[in-house]
């Protein structure tokens, strides 16, 4: 009896040896379980538009799956994070970070574009354009090559080389979902030409020979009214003193004239400049890209056919 137990002892340790290793060990799929919860909970986060929570989560699943295969896309999505909250300085940052540790084509031209996005909102638009122009290098993409080369035309922009910017905006490759916006934009610069938009010079010019008239070639016209019927008000005032023989009043009152006369001459050319800042700030919101274009960007063809970089 005892050594049929010790048989019967024997193979079922034998039959439990086998099954534990054939079965796949349980930790493996807790493991993969917990990284598909933490990748789900980024990405959840990512699109509900709580963009610090995701960077935080995304973060989190680099310290628990460094190894994963979906690593690389993870860093890419902070970068994406810190854009589509405009921490502008944090996005080039970790864009930076993420170039030097060496990724894929497809993601390095993505890369490069986000940090040509923070560069340019940052004023670094220098730097903006060096990025940009290596995207147009590193990538096929029609799309984010149009993305990339409109964003150049509007570092231009930003500049001030109006010229260079209308150059690059009617350039846009037909294939480009942005060739009509930068034709339509280009052609409404040629035809406002903000640098020339009012003379200084000329409402100058006005405003000594009448004053108010550079005011009303400035466009604006209270400002105009009134220095006419000050000016009007202190020359009709002076010379009333002088017919009554009041030299001192008559005196006081021409240097008061002179005065505002001079000031009307400055106001004008002021009023100038104020006129051509203001054409070129409506331009350049005209000519920038909606946030929401050059930050939501489409997936990636990996992530489209269901891989990952």
């Amino acid at each position: 009896m005892r050594r049929a137990m010790k048989g019967s002892s024997g193979f079922v340790s034998v039959f439990l040896g086998l099954l534990l290793w054939l079965w796949p060990p349980p930790p493996l799929w807790a493991e993969d379980q917990e990284a598909e919860g933490q990748w789900g909970l980024a990405q959840h986060l990512m699109k509900g538009g709580e963009y610090y929570r995701a960077i935080t989560e995304y973060k989190r699943f680099l310290y628990y799956f460094p190894e994963s295969s979906r690593a690389e896309l993870a860093r890419l999505r902070i970068v994406e994070a810190y854009v589509r909250g405009q921490w502008w300085a944090d996005g080039v940052k970790a864009a930076r970070e993420l170039l030097q540790r060496g990724v894929s084509g497809e993601v390095e031209a993505r890369v490069l574009f986000l940090m040509g996005v923070c560069q340019a909102r940052l004023g670094l638009l220098g730097d903006a354009r060096e990025s940009l122009a290596r995207v147009l290098q590193v990538t096929e993409d029609a799309d984010l090559k149009g993305r990339a080369e409109y964003l150049i035309g509007e570092t231009h922009a930003l500049q001030g080389d109006w010229d260079e910017a209308i150059r690059v905006l009617e350039s846009l490759g037909s294939e480009s979902s942005l060739s009509q916006r930068g034709w339509q934009r280009a052609h409404r610069i040629k035809g406002m030409t903000p640098p020339a938009g009012k003379s200084p010079w000329v409402a100058g010019a006005l405003a000594a020979v009448l004053p108010g008239a550079g005011h009303l070639y400035a466009g604006r016209y209270l400002d105009a009214a009134l220095a006419f019927s000050v000016n009007a008000a202190f020359i009709s005032a002076t010379a009333e003193a002088i017919r009554k023989d009041n030299p001192p009043l008559a005196g006081g009152l021409a240097a008061v004239e002179l005065v505002w006369y001079a000031g009307n001459i400055f106001s004008a050319v002021g009023s100038a400049h104020k006129y051509n800042r203001s054409l070129e700030r409506q331009l350049l919101e005209e000519i920038r890209l909606p946030e929401g274009f050059i930050e939501d960007l489409p997936p990636l063809r990996t992530e489209e056919r269901g891989g990952v970089p």
